[in-house]
């Protein structure tokens, strides 16, 4: 079976000209195959046969579809094989004319005739409404007629895209949903045919044919399409017919359907955000998720991508997220959180975001929280409850004895106050190894390598601030290498 007879022609590439053989682009609208399944007919010779009538529309905007100059008659007979022919000719007789005969396409196992007009009244007129009769001979069954009740003129309202607008600009890492007007009386007995191709004329989607599981009768409204069917920077030439299948018709030829039907195709694009644009998008995402554990409002999500776009660099996007207000609030109620096991209070919280706009921190923050009468007494309110309790916060681990009395010592005697031994060992090179082994495992996956530790952690001892080591994590070439890709 040629699969691309189940294709409908799109009106610019397919419907005008004749093929070479001088008859007029088969592919354009038939509905011949769209209505044959893989089939269980394969006892007669022949699969089904069917005549249509074709309207074609197109879509350029949210508003309303443009008749197309393309009408199509259609008539077809198609075999069970091709290889060995079981059909030796086929004729149709029109209602208000002579016999006209079918012609055999090699290698399709079909008899044909597609007949294209540039108006519906030139089609009417030659292709009236009423009863064709088709007449097969066949190899093995004799020779058997279909009378297919083509009458009334009775097409579908025109197929219109209710989210064209939304769909010029797709993300194709996600789930695509395409809406339709509804098919206005349309039944499970219609039709309703899906598809997209490539710019290369690749058909890339489609639903299925009547009877199938993938097909969508007429009372469908929408279809939905997996994420990744489509790839970035690509137009895509989409369609949507509504067929509506006429009563009446009759066959002598057992168990092998005839159909007769009228149909509207509305044709359109389709088109996905550019690679750049994908990777851009991508990175913001993560961002969120990972400076600001949420994710992203649309809002903000289109303003940070649009400077992207616009050639804002990834290291200036990443400073704006770690010295914002949001990011520093967050890191504020996690520490409270984390060792006070509350959320702040609103009056802490705009202390300590306010000391952090101002130049503080992350680790002074800590030390500050650390340091309060409030951890203090939550641990035990003895300083040596305090000191165990700053190893496992800082350090994870419990003291050693050297630093344990030293510590109590400390604060025994008054040296320092609670948040300065915090602060002091909060600047220890083991807390910076803790703190860089964290990003690395937070923002990498993975664990640090020495050299890479030791650069981070000397930056770190140096006055390099904590936002500043997160930006460079979230802008080093292997963080864009998991995250600003396609």
């Amino acid at each position: 079976m040629d699969t691309a007879w189940r294709r409908i022609g799109a009106p610019g590439r397919m419907g005008i000209k004749s093929n070479n053989k001088g008859r007029p682009n088969r592919r354009v609208y038939a509905l011949a195959l769209e209505l044959l399944e893989p089939r269980c007919f394969l006892a007669a010779d022949v699969a089904l046969a069917v005549v249509s009538k074709t309207l074609t529309y197109t879509q350029t905007s949210a508003g309303t579809p443009t008749v197309q100059s393309a009408y199509q008659f259609g008539a077809q007979v198609q075999e069970t094989t091709a290889t060995p022919a079981t059909v030796t000719s086929a004729t149709m007789q029109v209602p208000t004319s002579g016999t006209t005969p079918l012609t055999g396409d090699t290698g399709t196992s079909s008899f044909e005739l597609y007949q294209q007009y540039t108006t519906q009244a030139a089609m009417d007129a030659a292709d009236p409404s009423g009863v064709y009769v088709i007449t097969v001979n066949t190899v093995h069954d004799g020779t058997h007629t279909f009378d297919l009740n083509l009458a009334g003129n009775a097409y579908p309202n025109t197929p219109q895209v209710q989210n064209f607008t939304s769909l010029q600009a797709l993300n194709p890492d996600a789930v695509t949903t395409i809406t339709w007007n509804a098919f206005a009386g349309g039944s499970t007995s219609d039709y309703i045919r899906f598809e997209i191709d490539d710019s290369l004329g690749n058909m890339v989607f489609a639903t299925g044919a009547p009877g199938s599981a993938t097909a969508l009768n007429g009372t469908a409204t929408g279809i939905t399409l997996p994420a990744r069917l489509l790839q970035a920077g690509n137009t895509y030439n989409t369609r949507v017919m509504f067929s509506k299948i006429m009563a009446g018709s009759t066959t002598d030829y057992t168990g092998v359907p005839g159909y007769a039907a009228f149909s509207v195709v509305t044709f359109f694009t389709l088109q996905t955000d550019s690679a750049a644009h994908m990777m851009h998008l991508n990175y913001v995402t993560q961002l969120y998720q990972d400076l600001l554990g949420r994710a992203p409002d649309p809002g903000g999500l289109a303003a940070w991508v649009a400077l992207l776009d616009g050639g804002t660099t990834y290291n200036s996007i990443a400073l704006s997220f770690t010295s914002s207000v949001e990011y520093d609030a967050d890191v504020v109620d996690g520490l409270y959180m984390q060792y006070l096991g509350r959320p702040a209070e609103p009056g802490g919280l705009a202390d300590w975001v306010n000391l952090m706009q101002g130049g503080y921190n992350a680790e002074q923050i800590r030390a500050g929280i650390l340091g309060s009468a409030e951890y203090f007494s939550d641990t035990g309110g003895t300083n040596a409850l305090f000191v165990t309790a700053l190893y496992s916060a800082f350090l994870h681990r419990a003291p050693d004895p050297g630093g344990f009395t030293d510590w109590t010592t400390i604060l025994n005697t008054g040296a320092d106050t609670r948040q300065d031994v915090a602060a002091r060992i909060s600047n220890s090179d083991e807390n910076r190894t803790d703190i860089i082994t964290g990003f690395y495992a937070h923002y990498l996956h993975r664990a640090p390598d020495p050299g890479g530790l030791a650069a981070w952690k000397d930056l770190l001892a140096n006055g390099v601030t904590q936002p500043q080591i997160i930006t460079g994590f979230v802008t080093a070439p292997e963080y864009l290498g998991l995250y600003a890709v396609v």
